[in-house]
């Protein structure tokens, strides 16, 4: 069994396996509307719209002057469409969202106004999440398996 701790709209998991442990912490992967609590703030993640294709819905926050996407880790499998709807929610005005690779000058989003990013994952690896408007903000990562 894994303790599980909820934080607003991001949840923590910890799992204890033999010597060895595994942190996670917010991490999505594309998965049925189902699983998801109706009290979540917004989704975490959404439903596969067919084979090979993820959507996410990825909602910006700010917390104590920190400000950060969330989820900070997408998984997706290499050939995967991948669409990210984005949601700005941090009062300190527009952010954009980022990733290197795929879509290195990112889309701005401005507060209360969401925007859609869209991209083929075509390369197994791991990639940089990033607001270019403010480098220092919190970023994420793009997991692409194979």
């Amino acid at each position: 069994m894994c303790p599980c701790i909820r934080i607003g709209a991001a949840a923590l998991v910890v799992t204890l396996a033999g010597a060895g442990g595994f942190f996670l912490a917010g991490v999505a992967r594309a998965e049925s509307p189902a699983s998801q609590p109706a009290s979540a703030m917004a989704p975490v993640s959404a439903a596969p719209d067919m084979a090979g294709a993820k959507s996410f819905t990825v909602v910006n926050i700010e917390y104590e002057g920190s400000k950060v996407w969330s989820p900070g880790t997408l998984i997706v499998k290499k050939g995967d469409k991948v669409s990210v709807r984005l949601i700005n929610n941090a009062p300190s005005g527009d952010h954009n969202w980022a990733v290197e690779k795929y879509l290195p000058e990112g889309v701005t989003v401005h507060k209360g106004q969401p925007e859609k990013a869209e991209f083929t994952a075509d390369a197994a690896g791991v990639y940089r999440i990033f607001c270019k408007l403010h480098p220092a903000h919190v970023g994420g990562q793009l997991l692409v398996l194979e």
